[in-house]
């Protein structure tokens, strides 16, 4: 399994956020990607869910190589998104 480091919750717009950044890729990863195998990939991830009279949204943003500064590009988009009635 990868090394997880620096998890946190919060929400954005109704949208109940899980962030989490992933240090190594997991052993299946690598396999899949032998040139990820031992490295270092700071994979950034934010899973967003928003739950509304009996519908379910799940939003998975990830980026491989990132950096802390990543995580204000992707709380720009999920505040972008909008949900309507209509």
């Amino acid at each position: 399994m990868a090394a997880s480091i620096d998890k946190r919750k919060y929400t954005i717009n109704d949208f109940s956020i899980i962030y989490y950044m992933l240090e190594k890729a997991d052993e299946t990863l690598a396999r899949k990607i032998p040139p990820l195998a031992g490295r270092t990939i700071n994979q950034m991830n934010i899973n967003a869910h928003y739950v509304n009279n009996g519908y379910w949204a799940d939003l998975h943003i990830s980026k491989m190589l990132s950096k802390p500064t990543d995580e204000a590009t992707f709380k720009k988009f999920v505040s972008s998104i909008i949900i309507s009635d209509e």
